[in-house]
């Protein structure tokens, strides 16, 4: 058993159950639209970001179930950004978790319009969530809105369709350094940060330990990617590819990962719980730990 599946096994039915009941009915004016949608959800990955979400909501309060909601909306962002990056105009992958991709199985123009779809529930289900005051959902909405924007995911998405190692030196005066950390900081880490931020503003926790959370989410996810550099550089996916291997060199990547997941998890030491949000402290750290142990191709 993987360390991931201890905390997995308390949320994930949860989170699976709700975002299948959230789904819209099956219409016979929008053929397949809903089964598209559910086809590109389920089964999750890890579903990590929402279970940071979960971990960090209970850090600071005394159960998980209230965000379940919240949390749910974060896989359905996430899982949006995985449908229309599988795209045949983007990077063109034609599976996803061991399976067809939802554009081989239902054709491009369904599959973007299904993480469309996707994309505008979450906003849906977030702004009418009355467990939350108005002004909590106001924020959490604005946050997500940030970061996975023109400024923060999308803005990831567009340099990584941007650049590449062979023509770095005619596109752009950027160094490769520079535009490597924009891009993953941005397309990755943002969805990382905004998971564990999610759970202080829910909370309302302080904005110091919401601050604290969400960098130990940032430092996270950008350790997340570097290992996931890491393994697709020992299988030679795409060489042109801005990577940290392919700049920093194999070594030094490790390295990195290896700082930034330790500085991640001295974050951690910052805060001093009561004893029933002990769990949720020990839960953030043990999906921590599982970055590195198991295979990661974007599929969490």
């Amino acid at each position: 058993m993987h360390k991931l599946n201890a905390v997995s096994d308390k949320y994930c039915k949860t989170i699976a159950d709700y975002m299948e009941a959230s789904l819209p009915t099956y219409s016979p004016h929008t053929p397949r639209l809903e089964e598209a949608m559910l086809y590109s959800l389920l089964p999750t990955g890890k579903a990590l970001r929402p279970l940071l979400t979960l971990s960090s909501y209970k850090l600071f309060a005394h159960t998980h179930r209230e965000a379940i909601p919240m949390a749910v909306c974060v896989e359905m962002l996430h899982t949006y950004t995985l449908v229309h990056d599988d795209l045949p105009s983007m990077d063109n992958d034609a599976f996803r978790r061991g399976r067809a991709s939802t554009h081989a199985a239902y054709g491009d123009w369904l599959a973007t319009l299904a993480g469309d779809a996707l994309l505008t529930k979450v906003f849906e289900i977030m702004s009418s969530n009355t467990r939350f005051s108005s002004d909590v959902r106001v924020n959490a909405i604005t946050k997500l809105a940030q970061y996975a924007g023109h400024t923060g995911l999308i803005a990831g998405q567009v340099a990584d369709m941007s650049y590449s190692l062979s023509g770095m030196s005619t596109m752009s005066n950027l160094s490769k350094e520079a535009v490597l950390e924009f891009i993953h900081t941005n397309k990755t880490a943002s969805l990382f940060r905004y998971s564990c931020e999610l759970g202080g503003i829910l909370a309302e926790a302080s904005p110091r330990d919401t601050s604290t959370i969400a960098l130990f989410g940032e430092k996270l996810g950008l350790a997340f990617q570097i290992y996931d550099d890491i393994e697709d550089s020992d299988s030679h996916q795409d060489d042109d590819k801005l990577t940290y291997p392919s700049i920093f060199g194999l070594s030094e990547s490790i390295k990195l990962y290896k700082q930034l997941l330790s500085e991640s998890l001295a974050l951690l030491d910052n805060f001093t719980v009561p004893a029933y949000n002990s769990e949720a402290l020990a839960d953030l750290i043990t999906l921590a730990n599982s970055i590195g142990t198991e295979p990661s191709n974007d599929d969490s």
